[in-house]
Formats: structure tokens, sequence, C-alpha cells
């Protein structure tokens, strides 16, 4: 198993689309977990749901024999997100510290990726990602208050500024350990860049 890369961010950013382009260049490629049917409606059952699809996604990466890339990273994703979830009032304290138990407690030997490629941009350019997409759901990606937060906690992550107050502290660690790679959406109007970030996560 060489897990050579994870791609991160907020919703509408472009993680899928630079993770398809990297299969197209023969990386094995691990979709993010599927919308469900909690999504949007219950988000503490929704995440619980996410947490279990990533479980059994990172236990199939660490059984490959190929260059893998993931949409998404486990449970960090995860975690970002149910942070913003509680300053929107969508989920409250005890269900967050509920999810960093499961996440502590899973049983789960966690396999990490070489490289977090840690995708951004502007609002403008994420609110332009997700009208082009008119992804079909009871969640308003769009929405600007939802959109705000999970950008900033994001860019806290990225700033090493996230304290992930409940989590294992030797995960935590692990976690902060992994090398950071600030991908900007547009990238692909630099015809260099591609090819910087192929070889960075070859090496």
């Amino acid at each position: 198993m060489v897990y050579v890369a994870a791609v991160i961010g907020c919703h509408g950013v472009g993680k899928t689309t630079l993770v398809r382009k990297l299969g197209k260049l023969g990386f094995k490629i691990f979709n993010e977990a599927p919308i469900n049917d909690f999504m949007g409606k219950n988000s503490f059952m929704a995440e619980l749901n996410v947490l279990l699809d990533n479980i059994r996604i990172n236990g199939e990466i660490s059984r490959d024999s190929e260059l893998c890339v993931s949409d998404r990273f486990a449970f960090l994703d995860i975690l970002i997100y149910c942070e913003g979830f509680v300053k929107l009032g969508w989920l409250n304290r005890e269900q967050l510290k509920t999810i960093y138990f499961f996440i502590n407690n899973s049983g789960h030997e966690w396999v990490l990726p070489n490289v977090l490629l840690c995708m951004n941009g502007s609002k403008d350019d994420l609110l332009n990602n997700i009208r082009n997409r008119n992804r079909d759901g009871v969640l308003k990606e769009g929405d600007e208050s939802y959109l705000n937060t999970i950008m900033d906690l994001f860019d806290d992550f990225y700033n090493n500024k996230l304290d992930f107050e409940y989590l294992n502290p030797e995960l935590k660690s692990k976690v902060y350990a992994i090398p950071k790679k600030v991908v900007n959406c547009n990238y692909y109007a630099d015809c260099d860049e591609l090819g910087r970030i192929v070889e960075l996560i070859k090496h």
C-alpha cells in the first residue's frame, strides 16, 4: 500500500475534479463516501454514516498495492464539518463529543496519506463551482453562513489553528504531522501546476 495523497477542502472547491485528473494519470482513486439519506436532515446521523463508510474506504486503501489518492481523508473532513455544524447550531456539544468518541475508539488502525493536498479558493470561485454542478439534495451548499463557516475552518486547519479538542492526542499529533500542500482551485490555469502536484505526491 502506498497512500500517496488525500485531497481535502470545502465543498465546491474542486476536490473531485482534481482527483479525477489524477486518476487519468494512473493513480488509484478512492472516491468520497456517497451522500446518504440523512444528509441535511439529521447532521449527527449523517456524519456517523459517513464515518462508517470512511472506515471501510480507509481499510480498502490499506490493502491496495497501487499508488492511492483519496477524495477527502477518513475522519478529518468529518471533524471539520462537525465543528462547523456546532457553530451553525446543527449539532450540539454532546453529539460532537460522541462523534469524537467513535473516532477515538473505532478499533480501526487509520492509514495516513503521505501528503494532504489542501484545496482553497475564493468564495466566488466556490459559489461558481456549486452553481455549475447543481447538485441535488437537501443541503444548501451555497448558503452563505454555511459556506463561510466551513471555508474558515479549513483555513484554520491549513494554518495549524484548529484544535480538535476531543481527539485522541496521539491521533491528533499524527494528523498534524502529515505534510500539507495548498492547491488553489484554479490550478488548471497554470499548465505546469498539475505536473508539480504529480511530482510532489510521487516523491
